[in-house]
Formats: structure tokens, sequence, C-alpha cells
């Protein structure tokens, strides 16, 4: 329940960024497939969803939201100069994929400790094991699904330009 409202926070406060319905809806609609692979690699590790593997899946959410942010960003701001909705975000992968992929080593480096169970307390800790190994698999899923979401809703908004 608790990740539901805060998906709907999130919908909320990008809503009101980009004065928009749809965008938010493009950048959000990663989740779902990240949240379903969390829980299936947790199911392949026999891992159960203990209070490290839910903080597991709350920095995915975080990832994948930011690195869609990034993405379609870049993006409408290339629309709003002139380029075609599918140039826009085809540049915008190119442009964003390095920074993408820093930011996700970062953090997989940075909980890779807990996720091998290193240290105090480490039999506790292996819930983060299977989120981690679903953050790995996040960049280059979100370099594919984002870029066709956001074509998608864009052709489906047609000539509306007020983006509501």
């Amino acid at each position: 329940m608790l990740l539901l409202v805060t998906v709907l926070v999130i919908y909320l406060v990008l809503g009101i960024l980009y004065e928009s319905f749809i965008h938010p809806l493009t950048i959000l609609s990663g989740l779902p497939s990240a949240g379903v692979g969390a829980l299936l690699t947790l199911m392949l590790f026999g891992l159960e969803l203990n209070i490290y593997g839910f903080v597991g899946i709350i920095m995915l959410v975080g990832i994948v939201k930011k690195n869609a942010i990034m993405m379609i960003d870049f993006a409408l701001e290339a629309e709003r100069a002139g380029a075609a909705p599918a140039d826009a975000i085809y540049k915008g992968c190119l442009l964003r994929f390095r920074p993408i992929m820093m930011t996700t080593m970062a953090a997989l480096l940075g909980t890779l400790p807990i996720a091998l169970g290193i240290g105090a307390g480490a039999d506790a800790r292996h819930g983060e094991r299977g989120t981690k190994d679903e953050r790995e698999g996040n960049a280059p899923r979100v370099q594919v699904q984002d870029p066709q979401r956001h074509e998608e809703l864009e052709t489906a908004r047609g000539d509306r330009d007020d983006g509501k």
C-alpha cells in the first residue's frame, strides 16, 4: 500500500513539474516491469521479501524513475526546439546513456556489501541480493521501454499542444 501511495505522490509531483498528465505516465511506465522483475528475481533465488528486500525495491523505484526523467526531460526540451518526438527521444537515449549507467553502477556498487552479506548481521540481509540483480537489469530495459512509451503517448496525444 505504501508503494502505491509513493507512486501516486510521484505522479502528482511530476504532473505539476511537467504541467501534463501524459509525461508522468511515460516516466512511471517502467515501474511495473521493474517491480515484477524484482519479485521474480527474489523468487528465483529463493529469497523472501524482508525489510532489506523492500529497501532494495524502493531503491529500484528511485533508479527507474531517475533514468526515465533523464531521458524524457531531454526529449521534451528537444521537442520544444522543433525536433520530432522519435528523433528527440533517440537523441535523449544516446546522450543520457552514460549518465544513466554511471549513476546505476554507483548505486549497485554502493549496495554490493549488503547484497553479498559481508559483515555483522549478514544473514538477515540476503533479501537485498535479489533486488540488486534486478537493478542491474533495469538500465538497459529503460533505454528500450521508456522511448517506446514516449513515442506512443506523444502519438496518442496528437496535435494537442497543452499536454493535458
